[in-house]
């Protein structure tokens, strides 16, 4: 089992109640993942959990430049939205997440992870669930807690998974 903080994210706007008095648009969990795929495979890298996220997803350039490209990525037209924006068709390239979670002592999972093309290299790396909740639980908490006022997420191993092959 893993706890981590909901953090707030400052913005020009106020959604939620601050416990400082300082602006919150929003609220993120972040959790470090070990790419063993990659250039850097124990480096932890920070992906922001969504849960509203159909697929893991990441720039291409940043893939690029964490090495995780593939000759075996798809390329495909995806149709895609986020909450604010309107349905845009465009050409992504489709992966895969090959991670660990060091601190839960985890096999490494493989998870699909989408690729854009259009994102800027610093978009957050988002974890999404396709692939993902198969194998994590999360438990989101809103109550107060010493390392967040705002909550925390509890991530446990769903099942003992094997190695990639």
């Amino acid at each position: 089992m893993l706890i981590i903080p909901i953090l707030p994210t400052r913005g020009d706007y106020s959604v939620i109640p601050s416990s400082d008095g300082k602006t919150v648009s929003g609220l993120i969990a972040n959790l470090d993942l070990e790419l063993i795929e990659s250039k850097f495979p124990s480096a932890p890298t920070l992906f922001r959990i969504d849960p509203g996220a159909a697929c893991s997803a990441m720039s291409l350039k940043r893939a690029e430049k964490l090495g995780m490209l593939r000759d075996n990525d798809r390329e495909v037209e995806l149709k895609s939205r986020t909450a604010s924006d309107p349905a845009l068709v465009q050409k992504v390239r489709i992966g895969t997440l090959v991670a660990r979670i060091a601190k839960l002592q985890s096999a490494p999972f493989k998870w699909p992870i989408i690729f854009y093309p259009n994102w800027p290299e610093t978009t957050p790396l988002l974890l999404g669930l396709a692939g993902v909740i198969s194998d994590l639980t999360f438990h989101f908490d809103g109550s107060p807690t010493p390392i967040s006022s705002y909550g925390s997420v509890t991530i446990t191993l769903r099942s003992l998974v094997t190695q990639p092959s």
